[in-house]
């Protein structure tokens, strides 16, 4: 592993209505911190989805004709000027690493209504100095818990990915750590924890040449997803960090929403018409205690008649 020489770090801070995000140069624009406006943690202030352990995300890696795998970590220049933004239309954070006398691009675009980051890579530039036909990008370091039970938190932790329109589920035992490559077209590959998930997708119809992921659960459960891209052209990817909102992952249109547990098969519509009418609900009493009580004295009187008849035969 070698490792390069490090420039000055420059954070880029953009917020908008949904977030706070704070963009590192490091690993080519990683996301240092990125709070949600709309959710809070335990302490009262927005949940941040980056901590000590994820900060190194978003990073480019390949093995070079020595076979050494170089990480893209330091080394990146910003060609922006700002240090500061708040956004209502798209807005583009570019990156450049010089790698001889060629440079390697990153282009990461951000959404103000929307938690998708798209990013192009360009190494073409650069190609023929890959010892293989590929380079990774990768998200290490998971998901930090943002529940005060943390513990009863990471049973929800785990990754996934998609292929050939299968979910394939990961997840490490108490103690255990493990590595899988999974070689093939992957569509999707994805860490979450309860209410939150991170998503590298592919936005062309080859999608990734394939994909690893690790974890760890011995302090808590850290997972790293990493994707194979070909370097042969530009790549262009989706990458979803934001909670696990049905509607809104069910709108990107990748099946994502399929990591979300709606119970066994039989009874899924069930699940999923209960959370439809619970946020229809909402939309008109905007609490969900309220919503709660509401519907459980609905559900009360609908299943009375079957209720009382219950009754009624166990006193005869």
């Amino acid at each position: 592993l070698s490792q390069i020489k490090p420039t000055e770090e420059k954070i880029t801070t953009v917020e908008s209505d949904l977030f706070i995000a704070k963009i590192s140069s490091l690993c080519g624009g990683s996301i240092v911190s990125f709070q949600i406006k709309d959710h809070l943690g335990p302490d009262s202030g927005f949940v941040n989805l980056s901590s000590n352990d994820n900060k190194k995300n978003l990073l480019i890696s390949f093995r070079n004709l020595d076979g050494e795998i170089l990480e893209l970590e330091g080394g990146w220049l910003v060609e922006n000027t700002y240090d500061s933004l708040y956004i209502n239309k798209e807005t583009t954070l570019s990156y450049t690493f010089p790698h001889g006398n060629k440079n390697i691009t990153k282009r990461i675009t951000i959404y103000p209504q929307s938690f998708i980051f798209d990013v192009e890579i360009d190494m073409t530039p650069v190609v023929n100095n890959l010892l293989e036909e590929r380079f990774s990008f990768s998200w290490i370091g998971g998901l930090p818990p943002t529940e005060k039970d943390s513990t009863a938190e990471e049973y929800f932790f785990g990754t996934y990915l998609y292929q050939g329109g299968e979910l394939l589920d990961v997840k490490a035992s108490k103690g255990d750590s493990f590595k899988n490559d999974y070689r093939g077209k992957t569509d999707w590959v994805a860490t979450r924890s309860k209410y939150f998930v991170a998503a590298t997708i592919a936005t062309n119809e080859t999608g990734f040449l394939g994909a690893s992921v690790s974890g760890s659960n011995n302090k808590h459960e850290l997972y790293d997803i990493n994707t194979y891209l070909n370097p042969n052209t530009k790549s262009f990817i989706s990458f979803y960090l934001g909670p696990l909102e049905y509607e809104r992952i069910r709108g990107l249109g990748v099946g994502l929403d399929s990591i979300m547990d709606f119970g066994w098969p039989i009874i899924r519509p069930i699940s999923k018409g209960i959370l439809w009418a619970l946020k229809s609900m909402y939309n008109y009493i905007p609490n969900y205690g309220i919503v709660l009580i509401i519907f459980s004295i609905l559900v009360k009187l609908a299943v009375y008649p079957l209720t009382k008849r219950s009754y009624e035969s166990t006193r005869a």
